[in-house]
């Protein structure tokens, strides 16, 4: 083991050891505080929080042909597995993504299947008595 060097500088005493003044600071009132931090902050620095949410919902429209993309093994992924990049952050924005294999083929709600809805106005005449 090497033993630590010999001190070859003698320690200064209290006496000699240069001490700066410190700085006269004014009392401020903590409004004048804050709004001094306020106006640093401001010029500095941007504070937001980015947020996503994500739902869900049924939506439909009409089948107009081509094939639907089947699921092979387990379910649907959840809205947070569906990889989607906002285009810029802290902008609003929405997309509307379709859920991986959940599309399927039913017959429309709104008018049965025959592809027509009977007009509520003239029960499907064509014209209105005026």
């Amino acid at each position: 083991a090497i033993p630590p060097p010999l001190e070859t500088t003698a320690k200064k005493s209290e006496s000699e050891i240069h001490r700066s003044p410190l700085p006269v600071i004014p009392h401020l009132t903590e409004k004048e505080a804050r709004d001094a931090l306020v106006k640093e902050v401001s010029t500095h620095f941007c504070y937001e929080t980015f947020t996503e949410k994500r739902t869900n919902c049924w939506a439909f429209e009409p089948y107009t042909g081509g094939t639907l993309e089947k699921l092979e093994s387990g379910d649907a992924p959840f809205p947070w597995d569906i990889p989607s990049d906002p285009p810029a952050h802290f902008m609003n924005h929405v997309t509307q993504l379709e859920v991986p294999y959940t599309a399927s083929i039913k017959v429309c709600h709104v008018c049965g299947g025959p592809g027509r809805k009977r007009c509520a106005t003239c029960s499907g005449k064509g014209w209105v008595s005026c």
